[in-house]
């Protein structure tokens, strides 16, 4: 009996093996980058259109700040210079949009669109998660501001190490959101290069795909894992700056 279904076990599992070492039909294969143009799109978008609104937030996150200051002139040139490069921050994310190939539904050959798109990333895409990272500090600044105010009704005196707090805060925070972005990004960015290459050698199997599912999976939970460590380190930064 153990035998049996010891044998049947292997057999099961051979006929597994055997199904996703099997090549992907062409319609398989078309349905595969349709997918993976959708997906990257989103990709792209999501995070540039989140970056555009949470910039939005920022300068009216700094024009409460230019009021709330009134009267003090130097905080109000720091906010309206905030202001101002938030703003062009806006902008570019923005024309990074436009940029995008294939987002207004432009029909042609998959493939084509898809490596045009990883084109796009290299040249237009890393400078917008660099934009985007910015925000990070940003909202750090910002924080702070609304905290000194609420706190000490005013920006109060600062030593060398507070400086060093702060400075670290905000550097910290582009570093590692920039980091975590461009891990993101290119993850994704470099399982569509390895499909296309495989498309290419016509190798490109379901067991591939399986594998890319998976690294995906532990993608995200690394990534959930990062932002979990950075935010505590932002809270040890915070009681640091606190006592």
């Amino acid at each position: 009996m153990k035998d049996m279904d010891l044998e049947q076990y292997k057999s099961a599992w051979i006929n597994e093996q055997a199904l996703n070492e099997i090549k992907l039909s062409q319609e398989d294969i078309q349905r595969y980058l349709k997918s993976s143009s959708k997906s990257i799109n989103r990709l792209f978008l999501s995070g540039l259109k989140t970056d555009i609104f949470l910039k939005s937030l920022l300068i009216a996150s700094f024009a409460g700040l230019y009021f709330l200051f009134a009267g003090k002139i130097l905080v109000i040139w720091i906010n309206i210079a905030l202001m101002a490069i938030t703003l062009l921050g806006i902008v570019f994310q923005y024309l990074c949009i436009k940029k995008i190939p294939g987002v207004d539904g432009v029909r042609g050959d998959m493939k084509t669109i898809l490596e045009t798109k990883i084109s796009y990333y290299y040249k237009y895409h890393v400078k917008a998660l660099i934009v985007s990272a910015f925000s990070n500090s940003l909202v750090v600044i910002s924080g702070m501001m609304y905290f000194f105010y609420y706190r000490y009704n005013g920006i109060r005196p600062l030593d060398t190490e507070d400086f060093l707090v702060l400075g670290g805060i905000i550097v910290l925070s582009f570093v590692l959101g920039l980091l975590v972005q461009l891990k993101h990004h290119n993850f994704h960015i470099k399982q569509l290069e390895m499909s296309l290459d495989e498309i290419n050698e016509d190798t490109l199997t379901q067991h591939t795909l399986n594998i890319q599912k998976n690294r995906r999976n532990r993608n995200i939970l690394i990534g959930i894992l990062g932002l979990i460590a950075g935010l505590l380190v932002f809270v040890y930064f915070l009681f640091k700056l606190n006592q």
